[in-house]
């Protein structure tokens, strides 16, 4: 009895690989996208920020000179708060908006990779993956590749300016967290992840070329 089944090609190796690698890679990027640990005070200093992330920076007993009402600032607030709007020329909104939008994207496009490397691995839709494969990894590749630049430049701008007086007042008593390292690692992360993607790009493209020639090949044989 002859199967009725067609034994389509599976996807490469590296592309399931790089998706596993873009999956340990995301989960990292929302863990430093939501900690407000990228910035926090030493544990003998005695400063007004005890940390601080890309939303969310946390104070302990603060009164700040400018405004013009005695209130205290205690606990975590978003960087969208009314207090933040109050102190908005300490804390250097634009700088930390182009910080938020970069780490925004840089997470769309990972999470948004995934599904992608899924359709691939899985062959669904069938008829689409087999037919622009290449053109899907390739998408894969730059989203992997976009992300990592997206990263590496945020962590790479974020200390040249945390030490700016202006953000608080005495920030020689403040160092990099947790959640800036995690972010890093990220980074690296998805780099391997982006080469992975790149070398099953460019085998799904060599295949395609191969079942192109072997096409044409039997339409002349034919034409003979």
């Amino acid at each position: 009895m002859i199967s009725d089944k067609i034994d389509y090609p599976k996807a490469s190796k590296l592309i399931s690989d790089a998706g596993f690698i873009i999956y340990i890679g995301g989960f990292l990027l929302i863990i430093a996208f939501i900690s407000p640990y990228w910035w926090e005070s030493h544990d003998d200093a005695s400063t007004n920020l005890e940390h601080m992330g890309l939303w969310t920076y946390c104070f302990n007993h603060t009164q700040y000179p400018y405004y013009q009402f005695e209130k205290l600032f205690d606990g975590c607030n978003t960087v969208f708060s009314e207090e933040y709007y109050v102190i908005r020329d300490r804390l250097l909104l634009g700088w930390l908006l182009v910080l938020d939008v970069f780490m925004s994207l840089a997470v769309l496009l990972s999470l948004g990779t995934l599904p992608i490397i899924v359709a691939v691995v899985t062959r669904y839709p069938q008829r689409l993956v087999l037919k622009y494969e290449y053109m899907l990894s390739a998408l894969c590749f730059l989203a992997a590749a976009t992300t990592t630049v997206l990263i590496l430049f945020t962590v790479s701008l974020f200390p040249l300016y945390c030490w700016i007086r202006g953000l608080v007042m005495y920030p020689m008593y403040n160092h990099l967290s947790w959640s800036f390292y995690i972010a890093i690692l990220s980074g690296f992360v998805h780099a391997y992840g982006a080469w992975y993607l790149f070398q099953g790009s460019k085998i799904a493209y060599e295949q395609r070329r191969k079942i192109e020639n072997l096409v044409m090949q039997i339409n002349v044989f034919y034409n003979q």
